[in-house]
């Protein structure tokens, strides 16, 4: 497992219709095609564990002094896998980390399914930015509200949702991680969940107490393992969003 080697939280938590941001160029024709291409000549094809993902994500090409004011550049679905499997890039792939908490005080996390990091804890929900022609917002707030739609089942006007950090794992992608707190139960979230268009990408929800003290016994007592960045997300959430420590 490569380590976390930077994770961030702010001072201040941002709105997410204030994430400013600049595309630099539109994906060319047949990128994910010629991706595709480039990786089966370099021998590399393997690196594909999710073959039916076929999309155009954002890469950060750069961030001034302000991390929500992005540049952000087209980046195939492709490249992502390879990368993740440790294929050197140049961009900088860009996502989401959701740190969703239920109308009853439950920290929403998920025992992973599909091919990504299968049987794992991990925050829920999360994916990468996704690029389009026009935007409804920006590219953090749409990519989050579609990822939590998809996985959870939760709309948009459910949530009180905040960018509150971001961390930067594998060595050279970022995540921005955003804190939402829902206006449903826990249990309506699961039962959202059930329904959900990707419900199949957690096997199950688990509820957790949003407190320092729950969150510290889940981490030591689960019976799954969890996901090296979902394990250093929640510890620092413990510390700085909750005030422990």
């Amino acid at each position: 497992m490569q380590n976390l080697i930077e994770l961030k939280l702010y001072e201040k938590p941002a709105k997410l219709e204030d994430v400013k941001y600049k595309i630099l160029g539109k994906p060319s024709e047949n990128l994910l095609d010629k991706d595709l291409e480039r990786l089966r000549q370099e021998g590399k094809e393997g690196l594909i564990y999710a073959p039916d993902w076929k999309e155009i994500t954002l890469a950060l090409d750069a961030y001034s002094s302000d991390p929500l004011k992005l540049h952000l550049s087209p980046l195939s679905s492709c490249m992502v896998q390879a990368f993740r499997g440790g294929y050197e890039i140049k961009s900088r792939p860009a996502g989401v980390l959701g740190m969703t908490v239920s109308l009853d005080n439950k920290l929403v996390l998920g025992l992973r399914g599909g091919k990504f990091v299968a049987g794992m804890i991990h925050v829920v929900p999360a994916g990468s930015l996704v690029w389009k022609e026009k935007y409804d917002k920006n590219p953090l707030a749409d990519s989050y509200y579609e990822e939590l739609k998809d996985e959870l089942g939760i709309e948009a006007e459910e949530i009180d949702a905040a960018v509150i950090g971001h961390d930067n794992y594998l060595n050279d992608s970022m995540h921005f991680i955003i804190k939402g707190k829902s206006m449903l139960d826990y249990k309506d979230i699961e039962e959202r969940h059930r329904h959900a268009k990707d419900a199949f990408e957690h096997r199950m929800l688990i509820g957790v107490e949003n407190s320092p003290d729950a969150i510290q016994s889940f981490l030591k007592e689960s019976e799954y393992p969890v996901f090296e960045q979902c394990k250093n997300l929640l510890e620092l959430y413990i510390e700085s969003e909750l005030g422990s420590g």
